[in-house]
């Protein structure tokens, strides 16, 4: 008895109540009978004989009637044209019960994501011996093929090529060398068909998501700031999508980096740590997608620390002016931009931090006709300058002048030989006193 679906299989068993007979004899055979019954309850010779004899005849196991599934034994009755008559029987397992079994389709990241298109398929809770084939097919289209519109030679051997614990001290079978090939990004449906010895199929539908793209976004350091003068920065970030992160100094390959726990669509960092080399600095984000690509993105800052190197002259280092407006002379040594704020005020008066500044040009730097504040009258004018570059860094110089507008006074008198106001020489004494 076989199945024709299935073919002659050393295990004789079906999940279609019509079977076939093989191996029939022709030779002097004139007509047959199949009887739903083990022969040891057949007489054949009470048979009615009605089928001329054929290779492969069927029988219909039910009989017309439902039937459980179960061992269905079957005689075969012969008669020959002298009315001999034998008989022959076998058994086969009806079986109309699909396997029952649990799928999971391996993933490269969290769970039900993968940025390979090869899926293994792990098989778990199944019968040993049960299953005998797999299939596994993306599921496209409005009408995609159901498992068992699947002829059984298209199913790859089904193999339980390992165990696991069974959680009650025991081990209980597992497959794991089955794969499904994806093709596109996105989400999928995955059918995982199984067949068992007797055909029936069941189908495990599945769901993963292809993503095989890098994840990215962008990165900024003090809002975008160009320069800084503290190697401890905010870092900002936006992502393409929900990843988990690791923030890095200098460390595009993003190697040894331990990413955040949560997956987060926002990067925000208030105490960044860069490298403490004044220059270009780098931050890197180091990011990891729910499909396990990883993929970075940089900012970066230009670090300095120094302060500007600055001289102040005033109207050419003179002590005394007799002028209110004087010419302030800077000799400037900084690589970055600065601005100047000048007042006129000794220095421990200014507030450096809260001056107003204004441009100032790179190189030496004369300022002309700077006013003196003339309130109070002359005397020493105390003149202070802040210096601010790019990265906030400020320098504080100071120096001053004496403001002298006063008309000097004093008494000469010449007198000749003898203190006479009369001389016959070109050479006369002259005394000055009452200087003021």
């Amino acid at each position: 008895l076989y199945d024709a679906d299935l073919g002659e299989k050393a295990t004789k068993v079906t999940n279609n109540v019509t079977v076939y007979v093989q191996n029939v004899p022709d030779e002097g055979v004139d007509q047959i009978v199949l009887v739903n019954d083990a022969a040891a309850n057949v007489d054949c010779s009470t048979k009615t004989f009605v089928l001329p004899w054929e290779e492969y005849p069927s029988l219909d196991l039910s009989g017309g009637a439902s039937i459980s599934d179960g061992t269905r034994e079957v005689t075969l009755c012969l008669r020959d044209y002298a009315g001999n008559i034998g008989k022959a029987s076998d058994a086969i397992l009806l079986d109309r019960v699909a396997p029952t079994a649990t799928a999971q389709l391996s993933s490269t990241g969290v769970t039900c994501y993968t940025n390979d298109g090869a899926v293994r398929i792990t098989v778990r809770n199944f019968t040993a011996g049960d299953i005998v084939g797999i299939l596994a097919q993306q599921q496209e289209g409005e009408t995609p093929i159901a498992c068992t519109d699947w002829p059984s030679e298209y199913f790859s051997p089904f193999v339980a090529n390992t165990t696991e614990s069974d959680g009650q001290g025991g081990t209980k079978p597992v497959s794991n060398e089955s794969f499904v090939y994806l093709w596109g990004e996105g989400a999928k449906n995955v059918a995982v068909c199984l067949l068992d010895e007797a055909g029936n199929v069941a189908q495990l539908d599945q769901s993963i998501v292809l993503d095989q793209t890098r994840p990215s976004g962008t990165l900024a350091i003090n809002s975008g700031a160009a320069f800084a003068n503290d190697p401890t920065v905010a870092i900002t970030g936006t992502l393409d999508e929900d990843i988990v992160y690791a923030l890095a100094a200098d460390n595009f390959a993003c190697e040894g980096v331990t990413y955040s726990g949560s997956y987060v669509a926002t990067i925000s960092n208030n105490a960044f740590g860069l490298i403490a080399d004044n220059g270009t600095r780098f931050a890197v984000a180091c990011l990891k997608d729910k499909a396990g690509n990883v993929g970075y993105i940089h900012d970066d800052i230009v670090l300095d620390t120094i302060a500007p190197e600055v001289g102040i002259t005033i109207d050419g280092g003179v002590p005394y002016t007799k002028k209110t407006t004087v010419d302030l002379a800077f000799a400037l040594w900084d690589n970055n931009e600065v601005q100047l704020a000048v007042v006129n005020a000794a220095a421990a008066d200014v507030n450096c931090s809260t001056a107003t500044y204004a441009a100032f040009p790179y190189e030496t730097y004369a300022k002309a006709a700077y006013a003196l504040d003339t309130t109070g009258g002359d005397g020493s004018k105390p003149i202070t300058a802040c210096f601010k570059d790019s990265a906030g860094n400020i320098t504080q110089v100071a120096s001053s002048i004496i403001l002298d507008r006063a008309v000097t006074t004093g008494t000469l008198a010449l007198t000749g030989p003898g203190g006479s106001g009369y001389t016959s020489s070109r050479e006369v004494r002259a005394a000055i006193t009452n200087v003021s």
